[in-house]
């Protein structure tokens, strides 16, 4: 069981990164957000889309299997993220952490486009010890 649970955890992480690097950067997302905020928000939703897929899969798959909370933790924070969405999360809000992130650090420019959401979110909705979904 242990294996098909380290399978599963390096297929989800591959899966970002190959997503990632087919994406656009970080200083495109932010472009894109002053000039076409519809495809941006489409982008951001789709970025949580897959994180919300991968969050489940995890759960799914390796949770009930870790022995402590400290090792789920540690694998849900590197194969999916470490922020927790709060139950009033809204779109809206999403799109905004992520653009918002995006143009506050143009320094970070050739981030993949969907970290720099990712890292918006991580910033907006930090997780407590022992908190991952």
């Amino acid at each position: 069981m242990r294996k098909y649970i380290i399978t599963v955890a390096l297929a989800l992480s591959a899966s970002s990164i190959t997503t990632q690097t087919q994406a656009m950067d970080a200083k495109d997302l932010a472009r894109m957000c002053k000039e076409d905020l519809s495809g941006a928000g489409m982008y951001v939703v789709g970025v949580v889309d897959k994180w919300k897929t991968d969050s489940l899969a995890v759960e799914g798959v390796a949770k009930p299997f870790m022995k402590g909370t400290d090792a789920y933790d540690l694998l849900h924070s590197s194969v999916v993220g470490d922020f927790c969405m709060p139950g009033d999360a809204n779109v809206a809000m999403a799109i905004k952490f992520g653009c918002d992130w995006a143009a506050a650090n143009p320094d970070k420019g050739d981030y993949p486009a969907a970290n720099a959401v990712l890292l918006g979110l991580r910033e907006k909705w930090p997780c407590k010890v022992g908190k991952q979904p």
